[in-house]
């Protein structure tokens, strides 16, 4: 399972690599976490979080999935 910190740091490289990309001018990538919510409802908290990446181009929606708990 992902921490926040290990998110955050995939959207950053996932932001230097679009960058390098040469695509029909800039490409600007959202990294978007579904956290127990629908696709819409994670995109509306994270532009309201984040009005920067209001622009982009392309987004990622990374899907939080609790693993099955192990039986004992």
């Amino acid at each position: 399972m992902a921490t926040k910190a290990q998110i955050l740091k995939l959207s950053e490289r996932i932001e230097a690599l679009a960058d390098r990309q040469v695509f029909r001018g800039k490409r600007k990538v959202a990294l978007i976490v579904v956290n127990g919510e629908s696709d819409d409802a994670a995109r509306e908290r994270h532009y309201r979080t984040h009005p920067q990446d209001r622009g982009a181009t392309e987004e990622i929606l990374l899907v939080v999935v609790d693993p099955p708990a192990a039986k004992t």
